[in-house]
């Protein structure tokens, strides 16, 4: 997916079976009505539009000010306080699980607006917070929360999707989250065989919640986040809104389409928009993905370069490609790390391949490996990276003989 600088935000894919893939993923049928992804292309339009609506608003009233002002003029926004400023600089020493708890909550009760019409109130909050730490108040969001707002509402809408849907919540629907999207077919038609889904919501909340250890790690996470939460009320209670006034026009009109559910699409998609004001009444559901964002997602390359014999390759070799997003497989993250991985994993696509990469003995795990296993990265460096990143220490058979080696 692509978003240009200056135009709301559109898909792209790399060919037919890609695009008819994608939309497959998020079709859903109720009551005879079918939406092709229309639902979700709608929301990342609106997502994108609020950015650039209020990226060109600012920048209309910056140059009206510099007009306007004297030159020892002074910005009065930079003195705007805001109740989550001080979270783009708590310390590592300030996070612990009950903090963390208790600013969610308090995101959920200050980003609620008394009423659907009072939704831009979390706007107003969300620009006194940026006018008052951002280094470019231009900018609603920096452009990495941008791209996690798109990654979550990505995950939010395939749940609700399995709410909508008649099979409910946590059955057997697909169920991902990704920055470009994902397909299950390989290149020239070919089926790929033993094709795993990417699982439904209970099976992402499987995955390890690496939230605590993150946010230590990088305190400044937890303000990214609770904004991404906050925008992705606004851009959700405000395609309801604009929904609702459209439905109530129509009806006003006498429109023939209200009456005939074929040509009609609406109640799908108005199913949707409530199922997801409702999961966004609470931060549950944005948490749920953000904490098993990092350490839980595979990059997603341009090139999918086949592994080497070491299993190096792929999403971990970024020598001749470029990175296009990241998306979270769930299945595919069930798979522990291990220096000499018993399976490989290449890129087909927007698709994971996993391999073995010899006989299986039984009863014997099988792993991939998060980083460069390559001979020239030693235990140290491979497991100050896992440390780092994945918050764990490698006690693969690999790494004990080269720790004893170096004693």
């Amino acid at each position: 997916m692509e978003n240009g600088g200056s135009s709301a935000w559109t898909p792209w894919f790399c060919g037919g079976d890609c695009l008819n893939a994608w939309i497959k993923a998020y079709s859903v049928e109720i009551d005879g009505l079918s939406d092709h992804g229309g639902a979700l292309v709608g929301l990342m339009t609106s997502l994108d539009k609020t950015l650039l609506n209020y990226r060109n608003a600012k920048a209309r009233a910056k140059a009206k000010q510099k007009v306007a002002s004297s030159p020892s003029a002074v910005d009065s926004s930079s003195n705007l306080t805001h109740p989550f400023t001080f979270l783009d600089t708590w310390k590592a020493e300030d996070v612990s699980e009950e903090s963390v708890d208790r600013y969610w909550k308090s995101a959920e009760t200050t980003f609620t607006p008394p009423s659907l019409g009072k939704r831009f109130m979390i706007l107003d909050l969300l620009e006194s917070w940026n006018d008052a730490s951002s280094e470019d108040p231009t900018e609603l969001l920096t452009e990495f929360e941008g791209d996690c707002a798109r990654f979550v509402l990505d995950g939010l809408v395939r749940r609700a999707l399995q709410h909508t849907n008649t099979r409910g919540l946590d059955q057997t629907s697909d169920m991902t989250s990704s920055h470009v999207g994902t397909h299950s077919t390989l290149p020239n038609n070919g089926v790929m065989e033993n094709v795993k889904p990417t699982g439904c919501w209970s099976d992402l909340l499987q995955l390890q919640n690496n939230e605590l250890e993150h946010v230590k790690s990088k305190p400044y996470m937890l303000g990214v986040f609770i904004r991404v939460y906050a925008f992705l009320r606004l851009v959700v209670l405000s395609a309801l809104a604009a929904a609702n006034s459209t439905k109530k026009s129509r009806a006003r009109k006498g429109d023939a389409s209200m009456q005939d559910p074929v040509k009609n699409s609406l109640p799908n998609q108005d199913a949707l928009l409530e199922t997801l004001a409702k999961l966004l009444e609470t931060s549950e559901s944005v948490r749920a993905v953000l904490a098993r964002d990092h350490g839980n997602v595979f990059g997603i390359w341009e090139k999918g370069s086949p592994s080497d014999s070491n299993g190096h390759g792929g999403d971990d070799d970024s020598s001749d490609s470029e990175m296009l997003g990241w998306g979270m497989y769930v299945f595919g993250s069930y798979f522990n790390h291990d220096c000499t991985p018993t399976v490989r994993k290449t890129q087909h696509g927007r698709s994971l391949c996993f391999t073995a990469t010899r006989d299986i003995e039984p009863g014997e795990e099988l792993c991939i490996n998060y980083i460069d296993i390559s001979q020239s990265n030693g235990v140290v460096k491979r497991n100050e990276e896992l440390s780092k990143e994945w918050f764990f220490e490698c006690g693969c058979a690999r790494c004990e003989r080269e720790r004893k080696e170096l004693a």
